[in-house]
């Protein structure tokens, strides 16, 4: 509360009871009226820490490109916890009624993602770093992937025979297929969270 409290009166907004939306897994996302604020988890593995602090310059930036996505309003931390303040999307959440759509209006939304990203996918960097917020740049995609798949980490003999499988499959599958990422200077801006619960459709 102390984040949201410092947040709103730092840019001098009226207070708004927070609402805390039951999706985001990450991080903390509450509803201030016109507003959103994302909190960065306490609770998250070293692994994941930091992911928020990129995302205001990176929106920033797409929003420059004329990306319609929320605009980022502040972007700070209150003892060592980042937090965003945002706009709120307007409109409503696609996947509630992507169902309702005839197929020519479903071709139309999916055409107006690929514009999307096409904005997103403009932006190249120097470096491949994946996840993004962990800042390890690699200059070869190869080495990027490879550095966040590791199947030494799986107990397998703890895995149903069904999962055993599947996980030896995609194991089998890495192997062979790494080398087929052997690349460079490809690097590019990837959303990587592309779903219906991300897409806000108005009109």
């Amino acid at each position: 509360m102390e984040i949201i409290i410092f947040a709103l009166a730092r840019n001098k907004l009226p207070w708004v009871e927070p609402k805390r939306f039951a999706s985001g897994v990450i991080n903390r996302v509450y509803d201030l009226g016109e507003y959103v604020i994302k909190i960065e988890g306490s609770d998250l593995t070293n692994y994941a820490k930091g992911v928020l602090k990129p995302q205001a310059e990176l929106i920033d930036k797409v929003v420059s490109l004329g990306a319609k996505v929320p605009k980022t309003l502040d972007s700070g931390e209150l003892e060592d916890q980042p937090y965003l303040l945002m706009e709120k999307a307007e409109g409503f959440n696609l996947v509630y009624d992507w169902l309702k759509f005839n197929l020519k209006e479903k071709e139309n939304f999916i055409a107006q993602l690929c514009e999307q990203l096409q904005i997103f996918h403009s932006i190249k960097f120097d470096n491949y770093i994946m996840p993004i917020y962990l800042g390890r740049k690699f200059e070869n995609l190869k080495d990027a992937v490879a550095n966040i798949i590791n199947f030494k980490l799986i107990d397998k003999s703890k895995l149903e025979k069904e999962y055993l499988i599947d996980v030896e499959f995609l194991e089998d599958f890495f192997a062979k297929d790494i080398n087929k990422l052997d690349e460079e200077g490809t690097a590019v801006l990837v959303h990587s969270d592309i779903h219906l619960e991300n897409i806000f459709h108005k009109g």
